[in-house]
């Protein structure tokens, strides 16, 4: 009895060691594809390069600042005389890729070649894998950069060609009252825009009503004039100027209105009314504001591992 009971659990063993190997084996396995860039090619001596790297899909855990990432991407470099050079660990963004700026000292041909080691995220083996090598031809003599069409010196218009990218230093946008801060009592002080260039002559582009002027005339006498509101109530409320095209309030109360103009033609694009606000809202240093909808502008510039955008 007791050879047989032993001989049973020698089999029992041996079957529970087998189930193991087994569930050791069916582990998932994905492959992996690696890739490499290298620019700009060909370059200078000392001039840098941008060298990105990255697998063929994102780590499937990554959610923005979250998750998991690729771990210990190295990139192998070869030298035009034959010695190596390591870079990494690295460690991926969140889509799958990494970059660094790197430098050639010598003239030659450079050789690239990234490799991913494996890793193993949410119970599925990624497996390792290694980019194609890609070679950078360094010479003497510094390659010129793209150059950049100059500022214009006649005529132009919006909107600008994302191209003339010299040309964000006349294509400033008006935010906020004083061009970047909120306070501009009176009409005065703090109106520079150093980002665009006034004409160099007088000149009227459109003109707009907003308000009576001049003498009132009749019985009310000698010097009456009518009140312009521009020593207190500014009409132009903001302003905001956003790729040339201006918007402001309603001039006078309810303000329940804002309007979107062609900044160069005058044109009216669009209005916005806001919903009457009853009780109308408290004053504000001394100011009913009516149901003034914009107080501002603003760009916003997002950037992320996919996007830069404004």
């Amino acid at each position: 009895m007791k050879a047989i009971a032993s001989a049973l659990i020698l089999v029992m063993v041996t079957l529970m060691a087998g189930v193991s190997s087994a569930v050791a084996q069916e582990v998932p396995e994905r492959p992996t594809y690696a890739f490499i860039s290298v620019a700009p090619n060909p370059v200078g001596v000392n001039q840098p390069v941008s060298v990105m790297f990255w697998l063929d899909s994102a780590p499937p855990t990554a959610a923005g600042a979250l998750g998991d990432r690729w771990e210990n991407m190295t990139v192998k470099i070869t030298k035009p005389d034959g010695s190596t050079e390591t870079k990494g660990p690295y460690r991926s963004d969140a889509v799958g890729g990494a970059y660094f700026v790197y430098k050639p000292t010598a003239t030659g041909t450079y050789k690239f070649q990234m490799f991913f080691p494996g890793q193993t995220i949410a119970g599925v083996y990624y497996k390792p894998s290694q980019s194609r090598i890609v070679e950078l031809t360094v010479q003497q003599e510094p390659v010129e950069a793209w150059p950049d069409l100059p500022l214009p010196t006649s005529y132009w218009t919006r909107p600008i060609n994302a191209e003339l990218r010299l040309w964000y230093q006349i294509g400033g946008n008006w935010l906020m009252p004083a061009y970047n801060t909120l306070v501009r009592p009176f009409d005065t002080g703090g109106a520079f825009n150093p980002y665009t260039a006034a004409p160099e002559s007088p000149h009227i582009l459109w003109t707009k009503e907003l308000t009576f002027g001049g003498i009132v005339g009749g019985e009310f006498g000698y010097g009456a004039n009518y009140y312009t509101g521009m020593s207190y109530e500014m009409k132009f409320t903001p302003p905001t100027i956003i790729s040339g095209r201006l918007y402001y309030n309603d001039p006078s109360y309810p303000r329940d209105t804002f309007y979107c103009v062609d900044l160069r033609t005058g044109e009216l694009l669009w209005k916005q009314t806001v919903p009457v606000v009853s009780p109308p809202p408290a004053s504000i240093g001394g100011i009913m504001p009516g149901n003034i909808p914009i107080t501002l502008g603003q760009i916003y510039e997002y950037d992320s591992p996919l996007m830069h955008i404004c």
